[in-house]
């Protein structure tokens, strides 16, 4: 009898290949597994991997979300998706095949979620001719392979929630308890996947309460608009997503998420309310255009030059949030369109890229320390 890892075969020993000479990248894809094996469904996460990242608080709403899948399962038919456990390491083991271009067979981490999603789509008939699967759980899988970053960077402050848009327009499509499945698997395997980043050597990880807490929040927040603009047009229900991005008060919270990215820094909203009206009155910096602005490979640039401005001024006081917002601000094209600014070859100091990209992020790092909007606009036009 056909299995699940025959079906996708050829995909999933390209990742093994793409990633055999990146050690890194296979201990993720392993614990993503173990973490995925860990998960308990009926009562409480305390005592396992997942719920010493998280804490007392952290697991709590981790585990009512896990609780809530367990019971929404119970009931179900289909036998694909009659156990989470099961379905959720399906998941996993599929997330990241977009890595590996099949063509090649070479590792490639740029846009690797949509590549998942399509190897996925492209498999979604034998599913169902060889496994029995029915149409609609086949999409499930696809969507979640498809979206299974977007909670993180948007977690990280790389995108703001407009860039949610593709997922809010899945949500649309389906029933109120549909929606509800969907999006509590995205945050159990976020999750999954947040626990299996991080330094390896260290054995410190992203997953935190933070984390968490926000995964929750944006999911509700998504539930919440999908449900009221259920039936209407979609255009109504991405222009509330939006104008909900785009307000002030969002925008900060953004920002913090960007201080906060890699748990290295802290600020309190007041004191980046501050800075971020400074420089929208000086007109550096547009809420609407920072909110349809995506930065590809950001937390490798904003978290060194964050901690590099704030070991200059003894802390990452309002000049220096002043002089990051002000780089922000130069980034952000200001047409009304979608923007998404590559980092990886330019100054993105992801380990595996900082020989090629140490010059340029050193110049980067002073025209941003000068506070002047012209030498920071003169690094950025040389890479683009």
């Amino acid at each position: 009898m056909r299995s699940f890892e025959d079906v996708f075969a050829e995909e999933i020993s390209g990742l093994r290949i793409a990633t055999s000479s990146i050690p890194t990248e296979q201990a993720h894809l392993e614990r993503c597994m173990e973490l995925a094996g860990e998960v308990v469904w009926s009562g409480s996460n305390a005592g396992n991997e997942i719920g010493r990242l998280l804490g007392d608080r952290g697991v709590a709403l981790f585990d009512r979300v896990a609780n809530r899948l367990a019971a929404a399962l119970a009931s179900e038919e289909a036998e694909e998706l009659r156990g989470p456990s099961q379905f959720l390491a399906w998941i996993m083991r599929v997330h990241d095949i977009g890595k590996c271009d099949l063509k090649t067979l070479r590792y490639d981490g740029s846009g690797h979620e949509e590549r998942s999603g399509d190897y996925v789509l492209a498999k979604a008939g034998r599913l169902a001719d060889e496994l029995g699967w029915s149409e609609e759980n086949a999409a499930l899988l696809v969507h979640l392979s498809r979206f299974h970053s977007h909670l993180g960077i948007a977690r990280l402050g790389e995108v703001s929630n407009v860039f949610l848009e593709p997922v809010l327009l899945e949500l649309l499509r389906m029933d109120t308890r549909r929606k509800r499945l969907f999006l509590d698997f995205l945050v159990v395997m976020t999750c999954c996947d947040a626990g299996a980043s991080g330094n390896f050597d260290t054995g410190t990880f992203y997953l935190d309460e933070s984390r968490i807490v926000f995964y929750t929040e944006i999911a509700d927040e998504l539930f919440d608009i999908a449900e009221t603009f259920a039936g209407s047009d979609a255009k109504s229900a991405s222009l509330a997503l939006l104008e909900n991005a785009a307000c002030f008060e969002r925008t900060v919270v953004r920002i913090r998420r960007m201080v906060t990215a890699e748990n290295r820094l802290h600020t309190r909203s007041s004191e980046v309310s501050r800075a971020l009206e400074a420089v929208i009155e000086r007109s550096l910096l547009d809420l609407q255009s920072f909110a349809l602005t995506q930065f590809d490979h950001g937390a490798y640039v904003f978290a060194p030059l964050l901690a590099l401005l704030a070991d200059e001024a003894g802390g990452l006081d309002r000049t220096a949030l002043e002089k990051f917002l002000i780089f922000l601000g130069q980034l952000c094209a200001k047409d009304g369109s979608r923007k998404t600014v590559q980092f990886r070859r330019s100054f993105s100091m992801k380990a595996d890229l900082q020989a090629a990209n140490g010059e340029r992020f050193r110049s980067l790092c002073a025209a941003v320390k000068s506070g002047s909007p012209e030498k920071m606009r003169v690094v950025i036009e040389r890479t683009e």
